[in-house]
């Protein structure tokens, strides 16, 4: 896997293939119509980033901070985003399938009309949070502490949510 120091390989190519951006730090920018497949964006900061139509394939993004940041129309699928922070962000029209979000901080943070479809959430902490008219089929909030998260308009009969009472 080829490391690349900087920004200017990730924004100025089209197919980011097999490389590795760990611990990069990007702050106000567009990302757009990017494939992004098999690759290492671990302990990378991202603020004022809007992400709009890149696929994120097997993508490996633990312990990311994402400050602000737009997700539009993006596809992600079984991608690891383990531990990282999402403060602040929107996930529009996004398609989110099998992503492993398990042990994420998520405050302030909206999905809107997003597929989550078999995605997990596990010991997760949802503070302030809106799904709004998202697919949670099978999605695990499994041992998550959520406080003011809001399901509406979407499916969380399919999803596991476990006996943990929410916080408001």
């Amino acid at each position: 896997m080829e490391e690349i120091q900087g920004m200017d390989h990730f924004l100025n190519e089209r197919e980011l293939i097999d490389r590795n951006f760990s611990h990069i730090h990007f702050s106000g920018g567009l990302v757009e119509d990017k494939l992004i497949d098999s690759t290492v964006i671990n302990y990378a900061v991202f603020e004022d980033v809007t992400f709009r139509k890149c696929v994120f394939d097997i993508c490996f993004m633990e312990k990311a901070r994402f400050v602000n940041c737009r997700f539009i129309e993006v596809r992600m699928t079984h991608s690891l985003v383990a531990g990282s922070l999402f403060k602040d962000c929107l996930f529009e029209d996004c398609d989110l399938i099998s992503v492993n979000f398990n042990g994420i901080d998520g405050e302030n943070t909206r999905w809107i009309s997003c597929d989550l479809y078999y995605s997990r959430f596990i010991s997760s902490r949802l503070r302030n949070v809106l799904m709004d008219d998202c697919n949670l089929k099978r999605v695990d909030f499994s041992h998550s502490e959520r406080i003011n998260l809001n399901f509406k308009g979407s499916n969380v009969q399919d999803a596991y949510l476990d006996t943990r009472e929410e916080r408001e």
